[in-house]
């Protein structure tokens, strides 16, 4: 209780420092008293889209675009320290993904490789070098990029496929969730920000590109772990045509997180086989360590 006390008060005072108390109080303190993460996105989202007016202003007369995305566009997925490094869990993913890639193209990004692919604002490359800016943020900051300027779909490396992707002949493409609204993420399940995509020059994707770039010129804190969706709620809410592509998607993979919550338990065949025939991706993770059942299903995705 205290550790959780000490924590409360630290990033109470550096949401001080690096913005104001009335913000520090909304977005740090009243979600855990009121139990309410709604109070904590209603903030942020203000905050955003008061600070970010101009960039905003900018697009929205914009309109979405009329193309699909191509049955062999290209698919970016990343992992900075190379996939030689990459856990048994990823390689299985990335597996998995060249498995069902069809027609397109798969590019894994590295630290080393991805000024091969867009360029980067200086001053976001130096919050890079100095950690200020995180790699997981910067995976953000290029997932836009790449999707903006070649178009195709962003996979994050812990996506497994257990078949084709299916886009839908859209314009942009996301998992969205036939789940209501509990305030618990300000995505509210229209969207998800690790498996997205769009065609070439798509509204979204340079909303996000010129929101990135102005944020970190004004800004020296992150003021959300989950940034990108606080900035696309604010798209969906102030852009009509971003508002457009998200409502055009519809539901799927509905059971998209069925393996990361069974991963330490003994896995059940008949089960997954049911699950596969609704959902083919699935969002995993790597964190959790390797389960010592060896009749997890952890061990039999990686073994299969």
């Amino acid at each position: 209780m205290m550790n959780r006390i000490i924590r409360l008060l630290r990033t109470f005072v550096a949401y001080c420092r690096l913005w104001s108390v009335p913000l520090a109080l909304k977005v740090v303190v009243l979600p855990k008293l009121l139990h309410r993460p709604g109070c904590k996105h209603k903030a942020v989202l203000a905050y955003i889209e008061k600070r970010y007016s101009g960039v905003i202003d900018s697009y929205r007369l914009k309109e979405a675009p009329a193309g699909a995305l191509a049955d062999d566009c290209p698919i970016w997925v990343c992992w900075f320290q190379g996939e030689e490094s990459a856990p048994p869990i990823v390689r299985k993913c990335l597996e998995s993904i060249r498995k069902n890639s069809g027609r397109h193209a798969v590019n894994v990004i590295t630290y080393a490789n991805y000024g091969d692919y867009v360029s980067v604002p200086q001053h976001i490359a130096d919050k890079v070098e100095s950690g200020e800016i995180t790699l997981t943020h910067f995976s953000d900051i290029l997932r836009c990029r790449l999707l903006a300027d070649y178009g195709g779909v962003w996979l994050d490396a812990t996506i497994y496929l257990t078949d084709k992707l299916n886009t839908w002949n859209l314009p942009f493409f996301t998992i969205k969730q036939d789940c209501p609204d509990d305030g618990t993420y300000v995505s509210a399940y229209r969207w998800t920000s690790f498996c997205m995509g769009g065609c070439k020059g798509n509204v979204l994707f340079r909303f996000l590109s010129d929101m990135f770039d102005e944020y970190h010129k004004r800004e020296k804190g992150m003021i959300d772990y989950y940034l990108i969706d606080y900035v696309i709620a604010v798209g969906y809410n102030t852009v009509p045509a971003i508002k457009q592509l998200i409502d055009g998607v519809p539901c799927s993979n509905p059971d998209l997180y069925y393996m990361s919550l069974n991963m330490g338990r003994p896995v059940d065949e008949a089960r997954l086989a049911e699950v596969c025939r609704h959902t083919s991706i699935f969002k995993l993770g790597y964190r959790d360590g390797v389960p010592e059942d060896r009749s997890s299903l952890y061990h039999y995705i990686v073994n299969i």
